[in-house]
């Protein structure tokens, strides 16, 4: 992206300096994110939006006036695409995302057992076990984990199998 790109897009969305290398960040953050094998609700998205369109966006979507802005995909499987994207508080982004998928790959099932060794409950991960007991996920994860006895008064161990 050259001098003379900055200055036009500067002067067509009348933008100022910081505005203009935060739109710039965000294209790098698009372009980069789908890219990353670690991020599986990202990789392999396709993205074919440009820094023009995102300033466009930036300008349509009154996105100067957020607290915390952030590019949202409307359709998450079509990806970084100008028709699918907008500009859009970062709670709302973060509290739209769906993340059943993601906490179903990557966490462990654990089991509660009585001190005395007896199956009570088992839970899709830990931080599920956290929300339903009371006990804290990483004293549950640190049971586990061996790290710990026990914690809230229960044995706690990842599901075998």
């Amino acid at each position: 992206m050259g001098l003379h790109q900055k200055k036009y897009l500067q002067e067509k969305y009348d933008l100022d300096n910081k505005t203009y290398w935060s739109l710039t960040w965000r294209y790098h953050k698009t372009r980069s994110r789908v890219r990353e094998k670690n991020k599986p609700s990202y990789y392999g998205v396709p993205t074919g939006i440009t820094l023009e369109e995102i300033c466009f966006l930036w300008n349509r979507d009154k996105a100067y006036l957020l607290d915390k802005p952030t590019i949202d995909r409307i359709i998450p499987k079509k990806g970084y695409v100008f028709d699918n994207c907008r500009f859009i508080e970062a709670f709302d982004n973060y509290s739209r995302a769906d993340r059943t998928n993601s906490i179903k790959r990557l966490s462990k099932p654990v089991q509660k057992f009585s001190i005395s060794g007896e199956l009570l409950s088992t839970f899709q991960s830990a931080h599920e076990a956290a929300r339903q007991t009371g006990c804290k996920r990483v004293k549950i994860s640190e049971v586990c984990g061996g790290v710990r006895k026990k914690t809230g008064g229960y044995i706690w161990k990842f599901k075998e199998g």
